[in-house]
């Protein structure tokens, strides 16, 4: 499931912040992003942010 910025997908347990995108561990991500990102990677898994 992929979402946009106007529809977080879950809070950040790293940084608090809202993440448009959320893959658990192990999962992988590809894509080609617009602009910037920033990436949280925790236990429960990565949470893409824009920048």
């Amino acid at each position: 499931m992929v979402l946009d910025e106007r529809n977080p997908v879950d809070k950040c347990p790293r940084c608090g912040e809202e993440a448009y995108d959320h893959f658990g561990p192990g999962g992988a991500f590809e894509g080609d992003p617009i602009g910037r990102i920033r990436v949280c990677v925790t236990e429960e898994g990565a949470f893409f942010h824009s920048v």
